[in-house]
C-alpha cells in the first residue's frame, strides 16, 4: 500500500518502510518482499509528497500492459480460467500493432478455445506486481466486459499453464472468488455490482 500519512499496522506478516528517498533501497525493500513468503502486506510511506513517492515507486519496475476479459454467455454464467493454483480471468500482452481491446478478444479467444467473443463495454483497470527471473513487473490490465453466442464448450490453453477452464453461475461464483486473486474478486464483484 502506498501513502502519505503514516498508520503503523499491527498485523503478522505487515511490512513498513517510511520516508525512504532512495529508489535503489525501495527496490530492495519490493523485492525483499516479494521473496519473502510470510509477509502479507507492504506498507511504503512519504509524509514529504505523494507525488514522489508514487514516481520512485514507478520506478522501481518494468511496466507492462494486458488486456482480458469478463466473458458472459447466454445463461449468465462467467468464464474463469485456473493457473497457477488460482482462479482467474483470461488475459494476456498485445503484439506488435495490436490495440488493447484487439488483445483483449484475442487472449480470450486463445485461452480458452472459443470464438466470436463480442466487447460489450470497459470493465475496469487492474493493476499488480510480481516477480520473475529477479525482475519486478507492474503489470496493467484493462478488462472488458463481453458476451459470447450460446454457451461453448471451453478448452483451456495448456502450453500457457491454464489447467481448468469453467463457465461458472453467478450463484457459485462467490466460492471461486475465494480462490482468486483480490483485484479479480473485486473486478468481477464491481462489474455485476448494479445488476
Amino acid at each position: 500500500m502506498l501513502s502519505s500519512e503514516v498508520h503503523i499496522p499491527n498485523s503478522p506478516g505487515d511490512e513498513v518502510l517510511i520516508n525512504c528517498e532512495d529508489s535503489h533501497i525501495l527496490a530492495q525493500s519490493i523485492l525483499s518482499f516479494a521473496k519473502n513468503p510470510t509477509l502479507k502486506n507492504l506498507h511504503i510511506i512519504n509524509t514529504a509528497s505523494f507525488d514522489l513517492l508514487l514516481k520512485q515507486f514507478n520506478s522501481v519496475f518494468l511496466h507492462i500492459e494486458a488486456g482480458g476479459g469478463i466473458v458472459c454467455c447466454k445463461d449468465s454464467s462467467i468464464l474463469f480460467i485456473f493457473r497457477n493454483g488460482k482462479w482467474d480471468l483470461p488475459k494476456g500482452k498485445p503484439d506488435k500493432q495490436e490495440d488493447i481491446t484487439e488483445t483483449a478478444v484475442r487472449e480470450v479467444e486463445e485461452e480458452t478455445g472459443i470464438s466470436g467473443v463480442k466487447i460489450i463495454q470497459p470493465a475496469g483497470i487492474t493493476r499488480h506486481a510480481y516477480l520473475e527471473n529477479s525482475n519486478l513487473y507492474l503489470k496493467t490490465t484493462f478488462w472488458f466486459k463481453m458476451r459470447v453466442e450460446g454457451k461453448p464448450d471451453l478448452t483451456p490453453q495448456f502450453n500457457e499453464g491454464i489447467t481448468d477452464a469453467r463457465w461458472v453461475s453467478r450463484e457459485e461464483t462467490a466460492n471461486i472468488l475465494e480462490i482468486a486473486y483480490p483485484s479479480i474478486k473485486d473486478l468481477v464483484e464491481n462489474c455485476f455490482a448494479n445488476q
